[in-house]
């Protein structure tokens, strides 16, 4: 455990900031650290940019996150995680070819990091107002397609039903809400996957993230959709 001092904070989306801190430069996307703030909670994060300065990215959505959008300060735990393959070992050399990256809302934190010019992002939101990273992405290059479910901003609907009929490519990566990628999954996508889970210790032992035997805190949270769904 490590204190960290925030550096700066940005609002990205409506209830949505990234707060970055120096530190974790070695991690890889896809990694999550273990954010406590005394006296109120411990929660895992995404890193959602990675250097000597990175950032997590929180949406208000309960004490913890609440009291993190107003601390100077908070302690650390990690990184923990095997992050995506195209970070790890011999997949590096092929970091720079295009990708497709699928997300629901904050589960973009964890994909940012891989963002690069002519990935093609799919991005939903339940409205305009919660659509994070947008400007960013695009700044980076990459073709990036909203999907709201009130039609606010781009496809009416939720992000599965925008995809295209037929994606191809080898190269899918997504995050988001586990009905979300349930739905992917069923749409014949087996994408490599960041999973959402509530974590108490990180390392295995607890059993509160474990989805169909699968612990995701020490196994994940990086992981191929069939490893959780099984056959369709």
């Amino acid at each position: 455990m490590r204190r960290v001092k925030v550096i700066e904070r940005r609002k990205e989306a409506k209830d949505t900031e990234s707060i970055y801190f120096e530190g974790c430069s070695e991690a890889l996307p896809g990694q999550f650290i273990m954010v406590w703030l005394p006296g109120i909670d411990e929660f895992p994060m995404s890193l959602s940019r990675i250097g000597r300065i990175s950032s997590i990215t929180a949406l208000k959505k309960g004490a913890g996150t609440e009291a993190l959008m107003s601390a100077d300060e908070f302690s650390i735990r990690g990184p923990f995680g095997n992050g995506f393959s195209l970070c790890r070992g011999k997949e590096k050399d092929k970091e720079k070819e295009k990708k497709i990256l699928i997300a629901g809302g904050i589960g973009m934190a964890s994909l940012l990091p891989m963002v690069a010019r002519d990935d093609t992002v799919f991005l939903g939101a339940k409205s305009k107002d919660y659509l994070p990273f947008v400007d960013e992405m695009r700044a980076r290059g990459a073709d990036v397609r909203i999907a709201t479910d009130d039609g606010s901003c781009g496809f009416k609907g939720s992000v599965i039903e925008s995809l295209p009929e037929h994606l191809c490519s080898e190269r899918i990566y997504a995050c988001g809400p586990m009905e979300m990628l349930r739905s992917l999954y069923e749409h014949g996508i087996d994408a490599e996957a960041s999973l959402e889970s509530y974590m108490k210790c990180a390392i295995g032992i607890c059993d509160s993230c474990t989805i169909n035997g699968f612990v995701v805190c020490r196994e994940g949270p990086v992981v191929k959709l069939d490893r959780i769904f099984g056959s369709r």
